[in-house]
């Protein structure tokens, strides 16, 4: 048998075994490496994904799909297994497609083009746009404190994701239980590979957890930007195959620097404010996956279906809610007659294979099913509250546009709008269902529909530059209106009926002079001062000020549950005071102020102050000098009461 493998195949199966060894002998960090590598190789043709920097980087997102599947299965069958299960788990899985989808050397070569090449850049200017507000302060010395402005004024989300990788981190699987579910298999990875390349995540102090924090959005953030830059570089190359296109990579790079100009504002950044960690991966995840279904070659039916889904159940386990409208593109490109008679062709083992991934779709949405607390669902709402109207407008604009253009090939027009459609009917349908029954449109319709804005982002600037590599206007006069126009169409289109960049004013509040609640500024730095000095630990602490006037406790609670997540290690001790820190938080932030309430705070307090006794901790209350006497009279028995200057 091992006769008939040929030499590459060989060294890529060895190479597998010989990290899984190692990461069993706990020298972790070379078998995620390997994995990704080998995927690069093993991955088919992409369009122009074909430089090593970006099959690398297109190998990355698969890597969460295949050990997300690894984790759902262990968790079905071996539901007590840790993280050497899973990586020996993963690793087979890489070993059965060396073997099935192996290659000769001549046929490693239509895949590669140099380390890096003009496709590559679009998503280098995409990433620029997203870290250059970020430089500044990562580059300063006051770095600590500007993190902690944006952790200190973030939506819940982002210390929900934060813990639930530190807690993915400790237990190692997958842990659904009736009426506990949300969606770890992002989690699971990221802690996967957290855990894998000794980031110290829960076990950081403060200070670390602080950088492992900023880090875990810069780097998505960055994956989302390149993904955007790849499907950009792969809807311009498709629409202009037909076409004599002149100064096409000044065109490409001019239309990266409009898509990152609306992307940066609209999509990147507002993640980091509203704490969306594991969408950047989900829509990062889609966008790649939209790049097999125009790139991917008909010759290649198998591979080219097969990696479709293995990302596609990557995003499941993720995010749920967009596997109907993803799964549909992939349908509506198939259900052609070429298509299908190539399947008749297939091979049995072949069909088999991807009728179990495509059955595997429907196991996150199964888990959903069984393990949610069931509740209002999609109807909850949310920090997301304005739904942009007009980007569905836009959506059919760029379908009606892609379907009268007759320079582009049918097949392309087809896939085109194959991408868009679906995707425009169910955010459409979705919104019209909430407003019949709801009066508005809620969360997770909103946040459905960040997808397809992000598409119409690539399709409007393509298609502008596509036709302005037709006009006589001069390099020049094609680079600026290619790089600006598009960008303006956006923003006049999503600012008609709300500021749509509200999410960026509240990330970046001191540059932005955006209004801050009370004391925020001085409550941000003793939090700072007391993290950098160990004495922020396990939910040790909240913060409270008093109102005379009103005869109430208030306080922005943000600050206090971002800053006791920082250094967060899973015991048992930690999740109780996590749990009372919570019921703190829950009544300042989204509370009514009611009497009852107001009653309730004080011993709910004492109740987090006596569980870190218990720790042998001591309980820390952060206040102003106006309130400072209060909460002395109310709580200096059982605390340390720590005043700024306010």
């Amino acid at each position: 048998m091992i006769t008939r493998i040929g030499k590459p195949t060989l060294i890529l199966a060895v190479s597998l075994v010989v990290s899984l060894g190692l990461y069993l002998l706990d020298i972790t960090f070379v078998l995620p490496i390997v994995c990704i590598v080998v995927g690069a190789f093993l991955l088919p043709p992409l369009g122009v994904v074909n430089s090593v920097v970006g099959r690398l980087f297109f190998s990355f997102l698969v890597f969460f799909g295949v050990f997300q599947g690894a984790v759902m299965l262990l968790f079905l069958v071996l539901p007590d297994s840790r993280f050497p299960v899973s990586a020996a788990l993963t690793t087979a899985a890489y070993l059965v497609a060396t073997v099935v989808l192996s290659r000769a050397p001549d046929a490693l070569n239509d895949r590669f083009n140099g380390l890096c090449n003009r496709h590559d850049v679009p998503g280098v200017i995409v990433g620029a746009v997203f870290l250059l507000p970020f430089l500044p302060f990562l580059m300063g010395d006051q770095t600590v404190a500007r993190v902690a402005q944006i952790g200190g004024g973030q939506a819940i989300d982002g210390i929900n994701h934060y813990i639930t990788t530190a807690q993915m981190m400790d237990q190692q699987r997958l842990n659904y239980s009736e009426g506990h579910y949300y969606p770890q298999g992002f989690h699971i990875t990221l802690g996967f590979l957290q855990d894998a390349w000794s980031i110290p995540q829960v076990s950081a102090d403060w200070r670390e957890g602080t950088f492992v924090f900023i880090g875990q959005y810069l780097v998505f953030g960055l994956l989302l930007a390149g993904a955007i830059g790849y499907f950009l570089a792969t809807v311009f190359a498709t629409l202009s195959r037909r076409r004599e296109v002149q100064h096409a990579s000044l065109l490409l790079y001019a239309t990266s620097v409009a898509v990152g100009a609306t992307a940066g504002p609209f999509l990147l950044w507002p993640f980091v404010q509203q704490g969306f960690l594991n969408y950047y991966y989900v829509i990062a995840t889609i966008l790649l996956a939209f790049v097999i279904l125009l790139a991917g070659s008909k010759d290649r039916l198998f591979s080219t279906s097969g990696l479709f889904l293995v990302l596609l159940f990557g995003v499941g386990m993720s995010w749920p809610l967009l596997v109907p409208p993803v799964l549909a593109t992939l349908l509506i490109v198939l259900c052609q007659r070429s298509y299908l008679l190539q399947f008749r062709g297939l091979p049995n083992p072949h069909l088999l294979g991807l009728v179990v991934l495509l059955v595997a779709q429907f196991v996150p949405i199964a888990f959903q099913l069984l393990y949610s607390a069931g509740g209002s669902g999609i109807n909850l709402t949310g920090s997301l509250r304005d739904f942009h109207w007009l980007s569905l407008l836009l959506s059919a604009l760029v379908i009606g546009a892609l379907a009268a253009d007759r320079k582009t090939d049918r097949y392309v027009r087809e896939r085109s709008i194959g991408l868009l459609l679906p995707l425009l009917a169910f955010v459409s349908v979705l919104a019209l269902m909430q407003l019949f029954l709801k009066g508005e449109v809620r969360y997770y319709v909103i946040k459905s529909a960040f997808l397809l804005e992000t598409l119409n982002f690539v399709f409007l600037a393509s298609l502008i530059a596509v036709a302005l590599s037709q006009v006589d206007i001069g390099a020049l006069g094609k680079v600026c209106v290619a790089a600006v126009v598009p960008a303006v169409v956006v923003f006049s289109l999503l600012a008609v009926t709300t500021n749509p960049v509200t999410d960026v004013r509240n990330l970046f509040r001191t540059e932005a002079q955006q209004v801050k609640p009370a004391f925020f500024d001085a409550d941000l730095a003793t939090y700072e001062r007391l993290g950098l000095a160990g004495e922020i630990s396990h939910y040790n602490s909240t913060l409270l000020h008093y109102d005379a006037e009103q005869d109430k406790w208030f306080a922005h609670m943000q600050i206090a549950y971002w800053a006791g997540a920082m250094q967060y290690d899973v015991s048992e001790y930690e999740d109780a005071a996590k749990v009372c820190a919570g019921r703190i938080y829950d009544t300042l932030s989204f509370g009514t102020g009611s009497e009852a309430e107001q009653e309730w705070l004080p011993g709910g307090i004492k109740d987090c102050a006596r569980i870190a006794a218990a720790n042998d901790e001591e309980y820390i209350i952060v206040t102003d000098p106006g309130s400072e006497d209060v909460v002395r009279e109310e709580f200096g028995s059982v605390a340390k009461v720590e005043t700024h200057a306010g």
